[in-house]
């Protein structure tokens, strides 16, 4: 397996990428977009070793200062790595936090939707 720090400063870097504001009708840079996306989830995916489960140092992205960044890191824990309850709380948690204390109301509307689908 690839170094962590490594693969964790890749994971960073894609989901600011991931983040770059772009116009939906350039086909580039939607498609850069949603690369960046597959990119850390493929990345969360290596991190769980092969054993889907959450290790330590991606974990404590999920309290990064960084909204995006803790966001991303929530979304693959909860959807791509086995967690401990904890961690799934916590990640469910800091979602949570975040609709409710962003400014951009079109993330927190698609999250806010996100966390009933996760409920049902």
């Amino acid at each position: 397996m690839e170094n962590i720090n490594e693969l964790i400063a890749e994971f960073i870097q894609n989901v600011e990428v991931s983040n770059i504001a772009f116009d939906y009708a350039d086909k580039k840079a939607k498609k850069r977009h949603n690369l960046a996306i597959d990119k850390y989830r493929s990345i969360a995916k290596k991190l769980s070793n092969g054993t889907n489960t959450v290790c330590d140092e991606f974990f404590s992205l999920l309290h990064s200062p960084n909204e995006n960044i803790a966001v991303a890191c929530a979304v693959c824990v909860i959807e791509i790595m086995e967690s401990s309850p904890e961690q799934y709380s916590s990640a469910v948690k800091r979602i949570e936090e975040y609709v409710k204390n962003t400014s951009n109301k079109i993330k927190a509307l698609g999250f806010e939707i996100y966390l009933k689908k996760l409920t049902k």
